[in-house]
């Protein structure tokens, strides 16, 4: 048996060393015949390829487009990415509530029992105040409440609605969830106070408050669709008027407060499109799909 090991063990030897010389043989050969046939077959723009008066320009979808329910995500992420500077803390006393700033957006928000108060830096105060909401059959007050920090958003918790605000660079946006259909009824309206020095005019499909857009209305449901829904303004209130006939609740109801001269902030600062590409944020990435 040792023998029979000894005979056969140069065989095994001779085809190691044979696929080591193929081996050696092989590996300069692609390196000096591989690149060039791989840079051979990648394109070369040339003069032909450059954009001409005549190529149509196709714009880039900004931050304004982003797929329903993504943009408190999106706002919530680059506030957090800002170290802190969008956050909410508590005033003196809990009387006073809570307040952010927003250098994108350059106004301050106070939160309090009272209502939402914003201050920009270039026109007079207002404050907003979610008063009712309306159906075909009934009208339910909301009662005064005192915001809490729950996380990256300010809260107003009430029987079956809470309303939240999340700030950050994209502006300052505003949302009702409802876990139920108020008085049974599956279309209704939030109806909001506009208070202070100015008031709401329309202005297309938002609303304009001094230099203020408020606007970016969303709705959505559990199952994620999108539901129908407007704004319009009388008397001093805002008015959201929405149809969840057969929504899965809860429902979503989601507007945006931002500066009128300014778009929604991208993580770089700058309007431009990131849909479909990578956006570093901090240690995150966050990939956007491109909204259909």
């Amino acid at each position: 048996m040792i023998a029979h090991s000894l005979v056969f063990a140069p065989a095994r030897l001779y085809r190691h060393l044979l696929w080591l010389t193929i081996a050696g043989l092989l590996i300069p050969l692609f390196l000096v015949v591989l690149p060039p046939l791989v840079q051979r077959d990648r394109a070369v723009p040339t003069a032909q390829d450059a954009p001409t008066a005549d190529t149509p320009v196709v714009p880039a979808p900004t931050t304004q487009q982003l797929p329903p329910g993504l943009g408190p995500i999106l706002n919530a992420t680059l506030a957090a990415d800002s170290g802190g500077n969008y956050a909410a803390a508590p005033l003196a006393s809990p009387a006073e509530g809570l307040r952010a700033d927003n250098p994108a957006q350059r106004f301050a928000t106070t939160f309090s029992a009272d209502g939402v108060r914003v201050a920009p830096a270039n026109c007079p105060v207002f404050s907003l105040h979610a008063t009712e909401i309306v159906t075909a059959n009934s009208t339910i007050a909301l009662a005064a409440t005192q915001p809490t920090i729950a996380g990256a958003r300010v809260e107003y918790r009430r029987d079956g609605m809470t309303e939240w605000y999340v700030n950050g660079p994209r502006g300052l946006e505003q949302g009702f969830t409802l876990a139920a259909p108020p008085a049974g009824a599956e279309r209704f309206t939030v109806s909001l106070a506009v208070t202070g020095d100015l008031s709401a005019q329309a202005d297309g499909d938002a609303l304009m408050i001094g230099d203020l857009r408020y606007g970016g209305l969303t709705v959505t449901d559990a199952a994620g669709a999108t539901l129908p829904a407007h704004l319009d303004t009388e008397g001093g209130t805002i008015r959201i008027a929405v149809d969840a006939a057969g929504a899965q609740w809860p429902v979503i109801v989601d507007p945006l407060v931002t500066q009128a001269s300014l778009a929604p902030q991208t993580p770089t600062g700058s309007t431009a499109s990131f849909f479909g590409q990578s956006s570093g944020l901090g240690h995150m990435m966050l990939v956007l799909p491109l909204s259909r």
